[in-house]
Order: structure tokens, then C-alpha cells, then sequence
């Protein structure tokens, strides 16, 4: 959008958002007016109590702003992050996982990461840690800890494999199981809302889609995968980046 005025919130704010505030389109400015930055005044204008609308009128975009659809990404010949599939599909899980995320946070009090680990242990029954963090794409270390949050709320339990003490098979207490029954049929009406503007044709040819993805998204990555020693192991970015000096 071509003459958009300064961001509110002072001039220390992310490259990811100021490319949001140059597109201009409702959902980076919503991505906008939602995140909290440090540096400048460190406002938020929602936070303020003002409506999007308001926000967007205050500073003087152009009304039809509140209106114009976005726009579609171009997945065939990415010209920029926004036509990245990757990118997409985090835009939507921000969006709709932060539903879940105050579902679980403000009324069952555990964390997303916790209610993925008690619906994969209801659906798949007890296994072991390293297969749970496998099944749930999580690393190890998360993945310990937010089991120990969810043994200190008395949700899972870790049992010993009989024959092999080094092993352990966690699965859920009859607490988290009474727990799943409740989430479940919430998270299953926001997953409804989200979906219902696609017909059933739409959602089949979603589910295939999402599908064929899933299975090309693990074929890449086992192609890429690096031999020995992972660049996290090594240091990762921060190794990468010790060495350089910063600028003046």
C-alpha cells in the first residue's frame, strides 16, 4: 500500500512486521495491531481499547482496507514471503491456534503443548516419550517438559517398561482422560467455525491435499537431512553468528 503512515508503536519494530505494514492487507495488519513490540513508545494500539476499525480510520488508511480480501498467495511462483507455503500455513495456525490456546490456558488451565500431548495419548493410547515427541514433531527437551507439567497436574503417568528400567511408557491418568472428554468436543466446534465457509467437496479436496503435503513435507526432509552431528548440536545460529562482529 503505497503512503502508509509510520507505525504507531515508535520505530523499533520487526522486519516481519513492517513487511506486514507495507502489504497492508487485513491479515498483516491485524498481525500488526496484535503483536507487542519493545523499543519506540512500545504500544499497542488495540491495547488501548480502540477496534481495529477505529485504529485504521485514527490513522487514515483508506476504509477500503477494512473490506479488500487478501490476496491470493502465489504458490506457483513465490515472489515474496507472503506467497510461501510455510509462511501460510503459520499465519493460520497463529490465528486459529490461539482459540485453542485460550480454550486450554484460561478455562482447563494447561498449555497447548499439553493439550496436544493428552489428545495423542487419548487417541493413540501409552507410549513411549521419544515416540510421543516423534508423533507430536516436538523436540525431546520440550517434549520432557511439558510431560513434567503435565505429571506435576496429575494428567499423565510414567510408568517403567517391565524387563528394561531404562525405558518408560507414559499414558494418561483417568484425570486426563476426563479432561480430553471435555477439550475435545470444544476444540472440534472451533475447528467447525473455521471450516464452515468450504463445502464438503472443499474439505475432501483440503484433506488430500494436506495429506499429499504431509507425506512430501517428510520425503524432503529425510533428503535434506543432515549426516552426523545436527547443526543445533554444533551451536546452531549462534555458533553461525559468534564470530561476527556486530556493527557500530
Amino acid at each position: 500500500m503505497v503512503g502508509m503512515p509510520a507505525p504507531p508503536w515508535g520505530r523499533s519494530w520487526g522486519g516481519t512486521c513492517a513487511a506486514r505494514w507495507r502489504c497492508g492487507c487485513r491479515c498483516c495488519l491485524d498481525s500488526c495491531f496484535k503483536h507487542r513490540h519493545e523499543g519506540g513508545n512500545g504500544k499497542n494500539p488495540l491495547s488501548s481499547g480502540l477496534s481495529r476499525r477505529q485504529v485504521v480510520e485514527t490513522m487514515g488508511f483508506p476504509k477500503s482496507s477494512l473490506a479488500a480480501p487478501d490476496p491470493l498467495p502465489q504458490f506457483e511462483n513465490p515472489q515474496s514471503i507472503f506467497d510461501l507455503l510455510n509462511f501460510q500455513l503459520h499465519e493460520f495456525l497463529g490465528i486459529s491456534g490461539s482459540l485453542v490456546t485460550r480454550i486450554c490456558e484460561n478455562e482447563y488451565g494447561i498449555t497447548r503443548e499439553e493439550w496436544q500431548f493428552v489428545a495423542m495419548l487419548a487417541e493413540l493410547g501409552g507410549m513411549s516419550p521419544s515416540d510421543l515427541a516423534a508423533r507430536t514433531t516436538v523436540d525431546r527437551s520440550q517434549a520432557s517438559k511439558t510431560l513434567r507439567g503435565l505429571m506435576v497436574k496429575g494428567l499423565v503417568d510414567r510408568q517403567p517398561v517391565p524387563g528394561d528400567g531404562r525405558k518408560a511408557r507414559v499414558q494418561l491418568t483417568e484425570a486426563g482422560m476426563q479432561l480430553y472428554r471435555q477439550i475435545f468436543p470444544r476444540v472440534v466446534q472451533v475447528h467447525n467455525e473455521v471450516m464452515q465457509d468450504l463445502s464438503t467437496d472443499e474439505r475432501a479436496a483440503l484433506a488430500r491435499a494436506m495429506h499429499s503435503l504431509r507425506a512430501r513435507a517428510l520425503a524432503v526432509a529425510q533428503r535434506h537431512k543432515p549426516e552426523g552431528a545436527t547443526g543445533r548440536r554444533l551451536g546452531g545460529s549462534r555458533a553461525h553468528w559468534k564470530s561476527t562482529p556486530l556493527v557500530d
